[in-house]
This record gives structure tokens, C-alpha cells and sequence, in this order.
């Protein structure tokens, strides 16, 4: 990651830093850059830049994912997904003027990270377990869930035989108008209308099926594609898998958590796993065999291996995402003590006792 996309260089601050110095860090560069202030060229684009920097690093998840495998976390999120749950709200105050900015940058997107018009669905998660082996060579996984649909009887209007009249809330202007005071003066306002939702018209008569909602709740199985080399904790996007929406359903989101392995330890793209050898084994220099994820592979000791030691076998490990190319799987040597016989004894105590120079290192 080059230092221009890292969030923490985008704010100027270490990665060390807390919620509140990051808060004020953003707040004096977003007033600097904001576009009702800078007409400069460039100033819109620095605005979107250090706003997403904020968005991932003031939301604790976000940035533990980030801090652990950087933008690769979010390789699936679309843009209103990063801006989900930022509280901008909270810094320049609940009715700031430049919350309205995300409106028409953020696609609709609030100041809070929630949508300030329309009637668009919720996002929904998953908690997906996998196995190492499953992370290993990727594939196909089956998820069942729970989730609205647009209703096929009136295509999600909610009316029988697609007729509408005229919304008496707000006289078929889909929104109502509303004027707050803010530390900056007074602002007039256009909130969407609580019952037609922004859309002016209302069914004139429901639909039978889903009783005027537009949706339904349907039992669904996906296949969801797991690449190969997919970090712990990542997530994956299904777009418009979330719950029904008449301007658009929200998507679905897939966390990833792999298994704990009883034999293989990941970190990163490597794979550690401890291996046991015997004492004559270790002396001599022979050659083992290793149970690897790519299968079973020889290695040969060096002579006087000891407890602690370490070897590499070169590629053997995890696929890097996205990348031909794998990590290492690291051997940790444990050498094991036999127990002996009675004859056994004698002759080690026989080996021992000449204590022939350079034997052994005694």
C-alpha cells in the first residue's frame, strides 16, 4: 500500500492515534477542503479521499480490518458500504449544512451513513465458517437465509393491479418541508414523506399478497464463491441480497471466519505447524516427512538438530489473494525423549562414558 492511499497518511495522523485526534484531524481538513469552501481543482476529489479515511477509521471494525489486512478488507464493499455507520453528524453538529454533501456525492448516502431519501432495503449479514483447507483451495460454499423479496403479484408497488392515488400526507409532493436553526443560520429542508416514502402516491387499493408491503419473506440457499487464500475475517458482497427495498434492496454481506486447525497455525500467508522428531533422528541428520496443505513433503535435518529449531519449506503455505503465488510453511522442531530399556540404558551409559571429544559437544 503506497503512502497516498494509506487513511492514516490521507489524515495525517499515526496509526497510533485515538478516536478524538483523528475526529479533530478530520474535521479541519474536511472544512479546508469541503467544495461550498475550495472551488479549487482537485478540492472535491481531496474531500471524498480524507471522508473515507474517516469513514473506516472511526469505526472500530472497520479499522481492526484495515490495521490487519488493509484495503483488501473491503475488496467487496461499495462505496456507501465504507461510509455506513460514519457518524459525520456528530462533528459538525446534527443539521450541518455539510451533512448534505454526502447526499449528492455519496449517492443518497446521510451524514449518519444512512440514506436521506427513498425507500431502499436493509443490509444484511452472514457469519460463514469455513475450514483452513476450505480457505486453502476456494470453491463453492451453500448458506441458507431468511429475507424480503419484492412481491411477483404487484412487482414491490404494494398495489393490486399497479393503481395508485394521489398521497394525502403530502398533496403529492413526496416530501415535506421543514426549516431548523444550526450555528451557521436557518436552513430550509426537504425531508421524504413518512407514508409514500418520497414517491407521492400511494395504492389505491393493497395487494392481497403481500398486504400492500411490496415484499415477502422467502426462505433462500445461495452458492457463495470463496476465493482461494481468503484471509480470516473478510468479507464478501452480494449485491441486492439484502432485504427488499422499492428503490433498491440492500445487499448481502458475507463474514468469513476460518476454523481453528488442530494441526496448522496461519499467520498471514504462512502456515507453522510443530513437528516431532526422534532424538537418533535429530543426531544424525536424517530425513523426515511433513504433512503440508499442498500434501506430504520430505525434508532433511541437518545433524544436531535441536528443540527450537526452525526450517522453511519455500511455497508451502497459504495462496496469496489474488496473487499466483503462496506463502512458506514453517516446521518448529520439538526433538522427543525415548524412554529405555534396562540393556538400552547400559549402552547409552557405555556411549557416554568415554566422552570421546567432539561427540555430542562433550
Amino acid at each position: 500500500m503506497t503512502s497516498e492511499e494509506d487513511y492514516y497518511s490521507i489524515l495525517g495522523v499515526s496509526r497510533g492515534a485515538g478516536k478524538d485526534e483523528i475526529k479533530k484531524s478530520y474535521r479541519k481538513l474536511a472544512l479546508q477542503y469541503h467544495p461550498d469552501r475550495n472551488k479549487e481543482p482537485g478540492a472535491e476529489d481531496k474531500f471524498k479521499q480524507i471522508s473515507e479515511a474517516y469513514a473506516v477509521l472511526s469505526d472500530d471494525d472497520k479499522r481492526a480490518r484495515y490495521d490487519k489486512y488493509g484495503k483488501q478488507a473491503f475488496s467487496g464493499y461499495s462505496q456507501e458500504d465504507i461510509y455506513r455507520n460514519a457518524d459525520f453528524g456528530d462533528i459538525f453538529g446534527e443539521d450541518s449544512p455539510f451533512g448534505d454533501i454526502f447526499s449528492s456525492f455519496f449517492h443518497g448516502m446521510g451524514p449518519r451513513g444512512g440514506r436521506r431519501r427513498g425507500d431502499y432495503g436493509r443490509h444484511l449479514e452472514y457469519n460463514l465458517q469455513i475450514s483452513l483447507e476450505d480457505a486453502f483451495t476456494g470453491g463453492v460454499e451453500k448458506i441458507k437465509y431468511s429475507h424480503k423479496v419484492g412481491c411477483s403479484s404487484c412487482k414491490g408497488t404494494g398495489a393490486k393491479n399497479g393503481e395508485f392515488t394521489t398521497c394525502s400526507e403530502c398533496k403529492g409532493r413526496g416530501n415535506k418541508r421543514t426549516t431548523k436553526s444550526t450555528m451557521f443560520g436557518q436552513f430550509v429542508m426537504d425531508m421524504p414523506c413518512n407514508v409514500c416514502h418520497g414517491s407521492s402516491k400511494i395504492p389505491k387499493e393493497r395487494c392481497s399478497i403481500c398486504n400492500g408491503l411490496g415484499f415477502i419473506n422467502k426462505r433462500e440457499e445461495m452458492e457463495i464463491t470463496i476465493p482461494k487464500g481468503i484471509q480470516d475475517d473478510v468479507s464478501l458482497r452480494v449485491p441486492h441480497g439484502g432485504e427488499f427495498g422499492r428503490d433498491g434492496s440492500g445487499d448481502l454481506y458475507i463474514h468469513v471466519h476460518i476454523k481453528p486447525h488442530k494441526e496448522f497455525k496461519r499467520r498471514d500467508n504462512n502456515i507453522h505447524t510443530e513437528v516431532k522428531i526422534d532424538m537418533v533422528d535429530a543426531i544424525l541428520g536424517e530425513e523426515i516427512e511433513v504433512k503440508t496443505l499442498h500434501g506430504k513433503e520430505k525434508f532433511k535435518l541437518k545433524e544436531g538438530t535441536q528443540t527450537g529449531d526452525t526450517f522453511t519449506l519455500k511455497n508451502k503455505g497459504m495462496p496469496i489473494f489474488k496473487r499466483n503465488d503462496y506463502g512458506d510453511h514453517i516446521i518448529h522442531i520439538f526433538v522427543e525423549t525415548p524412554k529405555v530399556s534396562g540393556k538400552q540404558k547400559e549402552a547409552l551409559r557405555e556411549i557416554f562414558s568415554k566422552k570421546k571429544k567432539g561427540f555430542l559437544g562433550i
